[in-house]
């Protein structure tokens, strides 16, 4: 299986694709192929809450509902509020420059990455 969203077509064979897969990767058991591909398809029972905003709020009100959404969640850096900031920024290509940014700080830890 090539791509994982074969795994959730309708017309998929979770059978075939634990073959398949042990076939190729000889001693898998198939047991545990088909135990971890079930869990994997039962993430489409999982609800992801989205709230959607304005888009004329400005990005401090943006930020503001931010932090008391995500006040019981993980506890946020500065450095992740700066990367929020960034990403938000249409006018100079924000999400672009974010990724940028991601990318250079994973080959500065790992440059073999490149």
């Amino acid at each position: 299986m090539e791509d994982v969203a074969e795994l959730f077509s309708p017309s998929a064979s979770v059978f075939q694709i634990v073959t398949d897969y042990c076939q190729r990767n000889a001693g898998t058991s198939q047991d545990a192929v088909f135990a971890t591909l079930e869990r994997l398809r039962k993430i489409i029972h999982n609800h992801v809450g989205v709230i959607e905003l304005a888009d004329d709020l400005d990005i401090e009100t943006v930020t503001e509902i931010f932090i008391r959404v995500n006040s019981a969640g993980v506890e946020l850096s500065q450095a992740d509020f700066a990367m929020s900031k960034i990403a938000v920024n249409e006018k100079y290509g924000g999400n672009l420059l974010r990724k940028a940014i991601d990318y250079f700080c994973h080959l500065a830890v790992a440059p073999e990455f490149a």
